[in-house]
């Protein structure tokens, strides 16, 4: 009797445990289910901004996982954005004249610089500038500076690597071009009338002509508009002369020493990548965080012996190889630097240079 009385209260009581742990699983568990939740920093980003070394690294150290959204041209970020008025998103890198639309849109959060232990590292020659005067919006983490590359073995001379062999006829050879209408009509506009031009911020119905008879003459030598991977070109021979960024060709240059790059004319043609906070960015906390971890020395200078693109802060320029001509160009005084650069800028409203570009690469 005892035998049966003492199985009937073990068997009652392990029905009554897995009932307990049935309802504890069900109700319980679910109650403390914010402890299982990943955090998260959603970032709209070109590629090739944040190595995914990096980005591991950030997990193992505080858990939060930094989750990536690419786009290819600012105008891809600029209809994102302004189609979410920046929902979803934590952090984006927009480039400066993007930045400045994205402010005027009122699509960026004011920074609080206080909780930023990196921006007196800023170099401020890429700080204070039109797009962004007070860096209230956005703050410098890369930049380029847009020339010529070409393959030591078929041009010779330095010299004669300018702009005329890009924009003239004739030419016994084939080109690749950017694949961003803004830059290249900056580029064009630069070109035929000028930096004041640039300066002036728009251009009239008959300069557009002109650019437009340009840009379709020109299409004849085009190999290919791209950004992905122009030294390819070179590396392959299957073109002499790219009109890109510097860090495509020093990615390049690793592999042949028949590679090089020049910046013709007395203008720097300059872009600077920047971090911003979308307004619709609640809770910025992790996005400070974040900031503050990858602007440390030791990743940006891994970031340059990664990918190649100059740094914004100046305890890195110290630490790696950079060409004459950005050595020269970054020793400059602020107010030398100012004139001797010119950024990219949209000269035309958007529906006219879409119409543009839709026809010259149609050709």
């Amino acid at each position: 009797m005892q035998s049966k009385l003492f199985n009937f209260v073990t068997h009652t009581l392990i029905i009554v445990m897995w009932v307990v742990l049935i309802i504890g699983f069900f109700f319980v568990i679910p109650q403390f289910s914010f402890l299982q939740h990943e955090r998260v920093i959603n970032v709209l980003s070109w590629g090739g901004i944040f190595d995914p070394k990096t980005l591991d690294d950030y997990y193992a150290k505080t858990g939060v996982k930094v989750r990536l959204n690419y786009y290819t041209t600012n105008e891809e970020l600029l209809v994102n954005l302004k189609a979410t008025r920046g929902k979803g998103y934590d952090l984006v890198i927009p480039s400066d004249y993007a930045v400045k639309i994205l402010c005027n849109e009122r699509l960026l959060k004011k920074f609080d610089k206080q909780r930023l232990s990196f921006v007196k590292n800023i170099n401020p020659l890429l700080l204070a500038h039109h797009f962004d005067p007070e860096n209230d919006y956005s703050l410098p983490y890369m930049w380029e500076v847009f020339g010529l590359g070409y393959d030591k073995t078929f041009f010779k001379d330095r010299a004669a690597v300018t702009w005329d062999l890009v924009f003239k006829q004739p030419q016994n050879f084939t080109i690749t071009m950017m694949n961003d209408p803004i830059e290249i009509i900056t580029l064009v506009s630069y070109y035929l009338y000028g930096p004041d031009v640039i300066a002036a911020g728009n251009l009239t119905s008959k300069q557009i002509a002109r650019i437009k008879e340009l840009l379709i003459a020109q299409r004849s030598w085009v190999e290919a508009y791209t950004d992905f991977r122009p030294d390819y070109y070179l590396l392959s021979k299957n073109c002499p002369l790219v009109v890109t960024c510097l860090s495509s060709i020093l990615r390049g240059m690793e592999q042949s020493e028949s590679l090089d790059f020049v910046i013709p004319g007395n203008k720097v043609m300059l872009s600077i990548e920047n971090v911003a906070i979308p307004v619709t960015c609640t809770d910025d906390t992790l996005v400070y965080d974040f900031l503050n971890f990858v602007y440390q020395k030791a990743i940006m200078k891994d970031h340059f012996v990664t990918y190649y693109s100059l740094p914004a802060t100046v305890d890195v320029l110290q630490e790696i190889t950079l060409i004459d001509e950005v050595k020269r160009l970054v020793s400059l005084p602020k107010e030398a630097f100012e004139k001797k650069v010119m950024f990219f800028t949209p000269l035309m409203p958007e529906s006219a240079m879409h119409n543009l570009w839709v026809d010259i690469k149609s050709r």
